[in-house]
């Protein structure tokens, strides 16, 4: 069953020189319950500005974006940790409990730690991590509350290949354990098909061009990673992403 349904969105805005650019349009688009969705694509094609309309971070120049629930939770994680330099982890993932009044425990915090490999860095501060453990913080603070959606927004784009790696097999662990739709943008092919169900793909000029399912194993690993199985549809995503790109 579908939890969000997108129609004939589309974002344009107006340049310095008042002419008018279209970022997408026409764009069709469904979420199911429970589904990890990564959407791929290159630079500048407006794959985070999509992520944030659905998220109701900016508004759409047309189109509709419908839930079947609307009591619904979100949670964002964005490129940069944004995490508050004088707050410890266990400060920054309660923020919104903080700044939304929500009614959050201690057990809801024990356990985002818990997912995120956390529990023993609870009382240290942003200065004291690395970058790994920062977008583990940042996790934990969309996972605390429990949300029904996680929105994704090239989170672990900054970070070396080998906590890239870990982050993406923890993110899995984490995803099979909550069952929490996702929305994951990327411009990371192998990324991708590691963490998704389902693959969209977009070209430069903000267009859908291919909507691929990914049959992998539910819970990923290493050995996931370097089977033939999936560096064959790592190979068959790279061909599609070129004749997108080519189009």
């Amino acid at each position: 069953m579908n939890l969000l349904e997108v129609r004939n969105l589309a974002k344009s805005f107006t340049s310095a020189r008042g002419l008018q650019k279209s970022v997408f349009k026409n764009l069709d688009l469904e979420l199911k319950e429970g589904e990890f969705l990564s959407v791929l694509g290159p630079s500048g094609c407006g794959k985070s500005t999509l992520l944030r309309i659905l998220a109701g971070l900016e508004e759409a120049s047309q189109g509709k974006v419908q839930w079947k629930d609307q009591n619904y939770k979100a949670s964002f994680v964005f490129q940069d940790p944004r995490l508050i330099p004088w707050k410890t982890v266990s400060e920054n993932v309660l923020i919104a409990n903080d700044l939304q009044n929500q009614n959050l425990q201690g057990s809801d915090l024990d356990r985002a730690l818990s997912l995120t490999k956390l529990a023993n860095a609870k009382e240290l501060f942003p200065a004291e991590l690395s970058g790994g453990m920062k977008m583990r913080a940042s996790l934990a603070r969309a996972l605390v509350s429990s949300p029904t959606v996680l929105w994704m927004d090239e989170p672990f784009s900054a970070l070396d290949e080998n906590t890239r790696h870990q982050l993406q097999e923890d993110l899995n662990n984490i995803y099979v354990t909550k069952k929490s739709s996702v929305i994951f943008v990327t411009h990371s092919i192998s990324e991708a098909v590691f963490l998704s169900d389902r693959i969209v793909i977009m070209n430069s000029n903000g267009e859908f061009k291919k909507d691929l399912k990914v049959h992998l194993p539910p819970k990923r690993d290493s050995q996931v990673r370097s089977s033939a199985e999936y560096l064959q549809l790592v190979q068959q995503v790279t061909k599609e992403f070129k004749e997108v790109v080519r189009d």
